[in-house]
């Protein structure tokens, strides 16, 4: 029987709080809001978009497009 390798958790900085974020696949809690350590956190990253404090600086081009593919 081959042995599974275990997979190590991917650690990262929540983008809002700069909080140590650790990600599991198996802690649903934490999966659902990856790489936020929290929903609030993520809600208000979400709310940053919609008051345009993030934005994209340019207009998309043809190459842009050509990359997604």
């Amino acid at each position: 029987m081959i042995e599974r390798a275990k997979k190590r958790p991917v650690r990262a900085k929540c983008p809002t709080c700069g909080k140590r974020v650790e990600y599991r696949p198996d802690d649903a809690d934490v999966a659902a809001v990856f790489p936020f350590c929290s929903t609030r956190c993520r809600l208000a990253d979400l709310d940053k978009w919609f008051e345009e404090e993030y934005r994209i600086e340019r207009p998309a081009t043809e190459a842009d497009h050509e990359q997604e593919d």
